[in-house]
Parts: structure tokens; C-alpha cells; sequence
């Protein structure tokens, strides 16, 4: 007991030593952006993370007005992007450990890129069909159903397995922060400069 206490123990302060060891747990969590070809993957993935969540947004709000203001067409699109991923995650995933993945992820964006050129020329030109803009939608779910885990193993080759955790935490972060950031972009520049500038831009 400590004196003049009418009973009981007095609780210690371990206040400082909790904020030392939080302080120490939160700067070892970000150890992977030691290495320099991981920072500069990690930064362009966070630009790339955004344009992919504003094209999305955009191609939405194109598929919404080409099929009359449906959402069982947005259903749909939301359905074409994710089930070559639900599908093909089992020997996607196989491709990144026997092929050089720096190259697959190469492809896997290249094929965005053409994907987001070719929405952009056929919404500038109004010649865009809502067939088109689902073919498209679902060819680049088949893309993201490659270039997914391979990012998640090129992690490791960055940043070294024994980081791999941390690696894959920081990529997290980046992807939830692009998730919110990204529609909120997309929505201002669609609104202010079009569904097109929306797929330039990305």
C-alpha cells in the first residue's frame, strides 16, 4: 500500500514506456520503405491505385447512362469485374511463381492502359456501346485476376521475405487510401470535365 491510501495497490505508470513501445512498433512498420525500388514501386502504385478506383467510378456512371439508367447493369459490371478473379485466382497465382513477375505486371498494365485508351476515344466520340464498356470491364477483371497476386509476391522480391508482412500491410494502406480518394477524384472530374478525361487521365 502507499502511505495515506486507505487500502489497495496504486496502480504504476507505465504510461511513457507504452508510448516508447507504440512509437517503436509504428516506425518498425514502415522498415520496408528502406529500400529504394520498394518506395518507388509503393509511390507509383498509390497514383496508379486512384486513377484505377476514378476509372471505375467513371465506367459506371457510363454503363448507368448507356443502359437507361439500369442497375441491373451496374450489377452486372460489378459482376464481369470480379468473377475472373473469383475464377482464375487459382492458376493466376501459379503464373507469378513460374514466371518473372516484374514482366507480368508489365503486361497486366499494359493492358489496362490500352483498356483505359480505347474507353477514352469511344466515350470522347460518343460511339460507345454498353456491350463494349462490359467486354472491356470483364477483360480487365481476367487482367487483375493475373496482376493481383503477383503484386503480392513482387512485394516480397522488393522488399525481401523476412519484410514481406510489413510490405504487404503498406500496400494495404495504399489500397484503402486510393479506395475512398479515388471515386471521390473521379467523381469531380467526370462532373467537371467528363467521363473521358476520367480514362485519359488514368
Amino acid at each position: 500500500d502507499t502511505p495515506g491510501s486507505s487500502g489497495g495497490v496504486a496502480p504504476l505508470n507505465k504510461t511513457p514506456m507504452q508510448i516508447r513501445d507504440a512509437l517503436g512498433t509504428l516506425a518498425r512498420s514502415f522498415t520496408p520503405l528502406r529500400h529504394a525500388n520498394f518506395r518507388t514501386y509503393l509511390g507509383g502504385q498509390a497514383l496508379s491505385l486512384i486513377g484505377t478506383w476514378m476509372q471505375s467510378t467513371a465506367a459506371a456512371l457510363v454503363v448507368y447512362t448507356l443502359s437507361g439508367n439500369s442497375p441491373q447493369a451496374l450489377g452486372v459490371a460489378g459482376m464481369l469485374s470480379s468473377l475472373p478473379i473469383l475464377l482464375l485466382s487459382p492458376w493466376t497465382g501459379a503464373l507469378s511463381d513460374r514466371f518473372d513477375r516484374r514482366k507480368l505486371l508489365i503486361v497486366t498494365q499494359a493492358v489496362a492502359m490500352v483498356l483505359a485508351f480505347a474507353l477514352a476515344i469511344l466515350t470522347q466520340s460518343g460511339t460507345a456501346q454498353l456491350w463494349q464498356v462490359l467486354a472491356f470491364t470483364f477483360i480487365l477483371g481476367i487482367s487483375n485476376a493475373v496482376d493481383l497476386p503477383t503484386q503480392q509476391a513482387f512485394l516480397g522480391d522488393l522488399a525481401g521475405m523476412s519484410e514481406v508482412r510489413k510490405a504487404v500491410n503498406l500496400n494495404a494502406m495504399i489500397l484503402n487510401i486510393s479506395r475512398f480518394l479515388g471515386p471521390a477524384v473521379g467523381g469531380f472530374v467526370v462532373a467537371q470535365l467528363g467521363a473521358p478525361a476520367a480514362f485519359w487521365i488514368n
